[in-house]
């Protein structure tokens, strides 16, 4: 079962990697597609705390797909047939900022937010 879901973990880290990529790739070369990543950094800070976390929670997903496929490579020397075990083995391991920043982001942001409107709004 564990096996299961590291390999549907997997497979979900690689296609937001991909999109991810095209998104960096297409704002280069599309006006189009950095006018929608300019509007959708405006709207979330325009949104207040709510959508500064979900923008901070969009980078930190950059940061961790990206990463993950750059080790992924480098680790396997290209794009070969080593490269999807060492993705999937890669999913695993976690770094102690990785760690870390899981834990600010998904357990103490959310709860600071739920105090500041309870105690403050």
């Amino acid at each position: 079962m564990d096996n299961i879901w590291k390999l549907l973990y997997g497979i979900v880290n690689l296609a937001t990697s991909f999109i991810i990529i095209l998104i960096i790739l297409g704002s280069v070369f599309s006006e189009n597609i950095r006018s929608n990543v300019i509007s959708f950094y405006d709207m979330s800070t325009s949104m207040g705390i709510v959508g500064l976390y979900v923008l901070i929670i969009f980078i930190y997903m950059v940061f961790v797909c990206v990463s993950a496929i750059s080790l992924a490579i480098i680790n396997a020397k290209g794009l070969n047939k080593k490269f999807i075990s060492t993705f999937f083995n890669v999913q695993s391991d976690k770094s102690k900022f990785l760690k870390w920043a899981d834990r600010v982001i998904y357990i103490f942001m959310p709860l600071s937010i739920f105090i500041y409107f309870y105690f403050f709004l």
